[in-house]
C-alpha cells in the first residue's frame, strides 16, 4: 500500500460532489455515553474511500509544549490534520472491530493501534455514504513550514449532514449530525 500526505485543500476537491465514500472510525477510548450515540461519535481515525481512491484524517503532534523559563509557562502545542491517500484496497485492508491493530506509514510518519475499536460508519444499522462539502481550517506554522489544523468539516450524505468538530483534546474530533434530510 502507497500512502502519500495531501493538502486539506486537495482532499477536498478530490472528496467532493455526490456522495460516494463509505467510512470507517478508529473511536477514542472514552467513558462518556454521550460521544457515542446514534447522532454523535467521538473518533481518532476518519477513513474514507469509494471504488477508487481512500482517504485516511487524523491530527498529529508537530511540537511545542516546550517549558518558557522566561514565561513560567509552556509554549503552545501545535497541531495538525494528516491526510493521506491511496487507493480503496487500504480501506479494505484496515481490520475493523473491537480489538484493532494496524499501521499506517508513510515518507512522512507513522501511526499505528493496538486493540482498539474501529467500526464502519453506520446509522441505525446501515452503512453511511458521504461526500466531503466545505472545510474550516486553522494554519500556524512550526520551524518555518505551515501546518493545517481542521477545525471544522461538513460531510454531506444523502440521510443528512454529518460535521467532523475539534475537541478539547487536538488528537481526537467528533463527528456529529448536523442535519437530517427527510
Amino acid at each position: 500500500m502507497r500512502l502519500r500526505q495531501v493538502s486539506i485543500g486537495e482532499f477536498v476537491a478530490a472528496a467532493g460532489g455526490e456522495p460516494r465514500f463509505r467510512a470507517k472510525l478508529k473511536l477514542s477510548q472514552t467513558a462518556r455515553a454521550d460521544l457515542r450515540t446514534d447522532t454523535v461519535r467521538q473518533a481518532s481515525l476518519l477513513c474514507l474511500a469509494d471504488g477508487e481512491d481512500a482517504f485516511f484524517l487524523f491530527n498529529w503532534f508537530v511540537g511545542g509544549d516546550v517549558w518558557n523559563p522566561e514565561t513560567g509557562d509552556c509554549t503552545d502545542s501545535i497541531w495538525e490534520t494528516v491526510v493521506l491517500r491511496s487507493t480503496a484496497d487500504a480501506f479494505e485492508a484496515i481490520p475493523t472491530g473491537p480489538d484493532s491493530t494496524y499501521r499506517l506509514q508513510w515518507p512522512g510518519g507513522l501511526v499505528q493501534w493496538a486493540i482498539v475499536p474501529v467500526e464502519p460508519f453506520t446509522h441505525l444499522g446501515e452503512p453511511m455514504v458521504f461526500s466531503v462539502g466545505r472545510a474550516s481550517v486553522h494554519i500556524t506554522s512550526y520551524d518555518g513550514r505551515a501546518c493545517e489544523f481542521i477545525t471544522e468539516l461538513e460531510l454531506p450524505s444523502a440521510t443528512g449532514e454529518w460535521r467532523w468538530e475539534r475537541t478539547a483534546s487536538p488528537s481526537t474530533f467528533v463527528l456529529t449530525r448536523a442535519s437530517e434530510t427527510v
